[in-house]
């Protein structure tokens, strides 16, 4: 059976921390920063932190809510040309014609039944929906997994290799770097943690022999 998991992470453990990465990058709100200064928030990021075992990255959150606001916005949502940090897959990837990218997420989406909980009318290809399917993904294969259904999840696990592959570890990296200069301090060490924990799960499945070559992404044109 396809283990997704190294150093004792399952699936499951991948998926909360992936619906924690997803958390850190929602829109601002009074909720929003009171949480990400909670201990709760800060516990949580230490363990993850903790247990990729990776570089030491911090949690810094201005302690002033407007600061935030301010930080936030100015760092992924404005700027000339662009934002300086745009949260969205197809700024980075210029290798493909935009409505390609964003057609793809849109077929994964699909294929593996995700309803968005995101209501925003944000691209298809924006960072909070590339995370919610890899946590969709995620805990999909640990119920298949569990219920003894290993060819099945088999072939979710293909997917999230291909997805995260194609669709995350790809242009997450190119985010990371412009992160130098921006206002939100926050964002390096949030979009730093994405890339680590996108490395994880290569590594996890690209390492097990039982995972099926053929591509999730060939499967997926060839039923559109």
């Amino acid at each position: 059976m396809t283990n997704l998991s190294t150093a004792a992470w399952s699936s499951r453990d991948m998926a909360a921390a992936f619906a924690f990465a997803h958390a850190l990058f929602r829109r601002p709100s009074p909720d929003q920063h009171a949480w990400l200064l909670s201990s709760g928030c800060r516990d949580m990021w230490n363990e993850i932190v903790g247990a990729i075992e990776g570089p030491q990255l911090l949690l810094d959150v201005p302690t002033d809510y407007d600061d935030y606001c301010e930080r936030y916005i100015a760092t992924f949502d404005v700027g000339t040309p662009a934002p300086p940090v745009p949260l969205i897959e197809s700024h980075y990837n210029k290798r493909e014609p935009i409505p390609r990218i964003l057609h793809e997420n849109i077929l994964f989406y699909r294929q593996f039944g995700l309803q968005l909980r995101d209501s925003s009318l944000e691209n298809a290809d924006h960072l909070r929906h590339q995370l919610e399917f890899i946590e969709h993904l995620l805990v999909y294969h640990s119920e298949l997994a569990e219920s003894g259904q290993t060819t099945a999840s088999e072939q979710v696990a293909q997917a999230l290799v291909d997805y995260v592959r194609r669709h995350l570890s790809s242009w997450v990296a190119e985010a990371v770097t412009c992160t130098e200069d921006a206002p939100l301090q926050l964002a390096g060490p949030a979009l730093s943690l994405v890339g680590l924990l996108a490395h994880r799960i290569l590594d996890a499945i690209v390492n097990d022999p039982e995972v099926d070559a053929v591509s999730s992404k060939e499967a997926l044109l060839c039923s559109d």
